[in-house]
C-alpha cells in the first residue's frame, strides 16, 4: 500500500506510535484532529516547527495550577530575604536581652520578658515597703491603745481593703476591661486582747533573782536557712553555743511554720539526740489553725501563744506547776524573724534579723545577733513581767547588747 509523503516522513523519524495514540484507536483525518493536540504533537516530535509554533505558556492549557519558573524563583528570593530579616531581628533582641540597661545601645527596646521582670521587681519592693510601714503603724497603735480611734487594723486588712474581703473576690482592670478574679483567702490577723494590753502597759519591775521562762523558738530564718530545693540546711553562725545556752537556762519548745516532717529534719540537723530530749514540744504548720488551702499554700501565718499556754504537754513543763504557777505573757518569749507572727502578743517577741544563708553569712559573723539575743534573754530572766519590759525596751541588734555571752549551765535530761 502506498503511503503519503507525510506518513513516510513520520515513520522514518520514529514517533509514529505516539501520533497513532494521539489520533485515537480509529483513523482520523488531519482536519478532524483538534488544533491544540496537533500543535502539541508537532512540538513533542520536533517536526513542523514552522507549522506548529510554541504556545505561550505551553502548560497552562493542561495544568491550570502551574506556576511559571520565573515567578517561583522570585517568590523564593522574597522568602529568603524575609528569613534573613527575621534572623537578624532575633539576633539583635537576644543580644540586647543579655546586656544590662546601662551598656545597651541607645534606641534598643527591651524584651517583653525583661520588662515583666523589671515590673515585678518594682511591685515586690513596693509591697515590702508597704508591709514594713503597716507593721510600724500597727505596733504604734498597739503600744498606745488610748490614742487609737477604733479597733486596731491588722496589716493584712489594711493591705487587702474592702474589695478583697467582699465574697472572696476583687475587681481588676485588664486592658481597659473590668474582670473579676478570685482572691486567696488569707488568715485573719488576731488582735491583742484588752487584758493583754492592760497588763503590758504596767511598769516593769526588776527582780533580785532569775526566774523560769518559756522560750518558743522558730527554725527557718531564725536558727538556720532552708533552701527551697534539697534537704540540706545552713546553720546560723554561733547556733551551737546558743542552743547549749537556752537548753540549760530555759524551758524550750520549737514552733515552726514548716510542715511537721520538715521540722523533724531541721531539728535533727542542729540538735543532738540528747538535746532533743530537753525540748518539751516540737510544733509545725499543723498547729497554726490553717484551712487545707492555707496549709498547702504560702500565706501569712500567726502564732497565738494562748495555744501554747493551753497545750497539755506545755502546761505541765513549768517547774512550779504543782504549786499552781503557769506559763503566761509574763514569762513567755517568742523568738522569731517576723514580728507579724506575734500579732496577738506583740510584746512577747524577740525579733531577730532573718538569716538568708550564704547571702548574709559574713554579716552574721560580724554582728553576731544570736550572742546579742543571749545577753537580752539574760536581762529578761530578772524581770517580773517580760511583756511590760519588752514593750518599753524591745530587742534590736545594737551595741548595748554586745559583750561577753552568758555561760551555759548544766541541765539534766528529764
Amino acid at each position: 500500500m502506498g503511503k503519503s509523503k507525510r506518513a513516510r516522513k513520520l515513520t522514518a523519524s520514529g514517533p509514529l506510535q505516539h501520533n497513532l495514540v494521539l489520533l485515537g484507536p480509529q483513523t482520523q483525518s488531519r482536519s478532524e484532529v483538534p488544533e491544540a493536540k496537533r500543535l502539541q504533537s508537532g512540538q513533542e516530535s520536533g517536526l513542523c516547527q514552522e507549522e506548529c509554533p510554541r504556545m505561550e505558556p505551553p502548560l497552562a492549557t493542561f495544568f491550570p495550577g502551574h506556576v511559571p519558573h520565573s515567578e517561583r524563583k522570585a517568590s523564593s528570593r522574597k522568602r529568603g530575604r524575609k528569613r534573613k530579616a527575621n534572623a537578624a531581628e532575633r539576633s539583635a533582641l537576644e543580644t540586647a536581652s543579655t546586656m544590662s540597661p546601662s551598656t545597651r545601645p541607645p534606641g534598643t527596646v527591651a524584651t517583653v520578658e525583661e520588662q515583666v521582670r523589671s515590673t515585678l521587681a518594682q511591685v515586690e519592693l513596693a509591697i515590702a515597703d508597704a508591709e514594713t510601714a503597716l507593721a510600724q503603724v500597727y505596733r504604734a497603735q498597739a503600744q498606745n491603745p488610748s490614742k487609737s480611734t477604733g479597733q486596731v487594723s491588722s496589716p493584712h486588712e489594711l493591705r487587702s481593703g474592702p474589695l478583697a474581703k467582699k465574697k472572696g473576690k476583687k475587681t481588676t482592670r485588664v486592658l481597659g476591661q473590668s474582670k473579676t478574679l478570685p482572691v486567696r483567702k488569707q488568715t485573719k490577723a488576731p488582735q491583742p486582747s484588752k487584758e493583754y494590753l492592760a497588763q503590758a502597759s504596767q511598769l516593769s519591775r526588776t527582780l533580785s533573782h532569775a526566774r523560769e521562762l518559756l522560750l518558743v523558738i522558730d527554725l527557718n530564718g531564725t536558727l538556720l536557712y532552708r533552701p527551697k530545693l534539697g534537704s540540706s540546711f545552713i546553720p546560723r553562725p554561733y547556733v551551737d553555743n546558743f542552743i547549749r545556752y537556752v537548753l540549760s537556762t530555759f524551758q524550750v519548745m520549737i514552733w515552726s511554720s514548716s510542715r511537721p516532717e520538715n521540722v523533724e529534719k531541721m531539728c535533727r540537723q542542729i540538735f543532738t539526740p540528747e538535746q532533743l530530749q530537753l525540748v518539751i514540744a516540737q510544733w509545725g504548720r499543723d498547729r497554726l489553725g490553717l484551712t487545707p488551702f492555707q496549709y498547702d499554700n504560702k500565706v501569712q501565718v500567726y502564732k497565738d501563744l494562748s495555744k501554747v499556754w493551753d497545750a497539755p504537754e506545755v502546761v505541765g513543763s513549768h517547774p512550779q506547776h504543782v504549786g499552781g504557777v503557769q506559763w503566761d505573757q509574763s514569762n513567755t518569749v517568742l523568738l522569731d524573724d517576723s514580728a507579724l507572727k506575734a500579732a496577738s502578743h506583740p510584746f512577747n517577741i524577740v525579733e531577730v534579723p532573718e538569716f538568708l544563708g550564704n547571702q548574709s553569712y559574713n554579716a552574721e559573723m560580724r554582728a553576731r545577733p544570736l550572742e546579742q539575743v543571749m545577753n537580752y534573754l539574760e536581762v529578761l530572766r530578772t524581770q517580773g513581767d517580760v511583756s511590760a519590759f519588752m514593750r518599753d525596751t524591745p530587742f534590736q541588734c545594737a551595741e548595748q547588747w554586745n559583750g561577753e555571752s552568758p555561760k551555759s549551765e548544766t541541765k539534766l535530761c528529764p
